[in-house]
């Protein structure tokens, strides 16, 4: 699953650039109008999606090294008793 959120990761990072530097070259030749202009977003939901699968992945990673941390706990608590 980390393998497939980092793919994930890199592939929104790729499109939000991607997508960004179309809809520059696209305001240039046509000019920056407001048919053009709004495509931006596009590129900036992109990005938002990038932003949120890495908080994402980092968090779950940490509460899965939390959740490991605590299971060797109770381990080793059996194991005294």
């Amino acid at each position: 699953m980390e393998t497939y959120s980092k793919i994930m990761e890199w592939v929104w990072l790729t499109l939000g650039i991607a997508t960004a530097i179309l809809i520059t070259i696209l305001g240039i030749n046509d000019g920056f109008t407001e048919s053009v202009s709004w495509l931006y977003a596009a590129s900036g939901l992109c990005f938002a999606m990038f932003i949120a699968r890495r908080f994402g992945r980092i968090r779950l990673q940490k509460m899965h090294e939390y959740k490991m941390e605590q299971m060797k706990k109770e381990k080793a608590a059996k194991k005294k008793a």
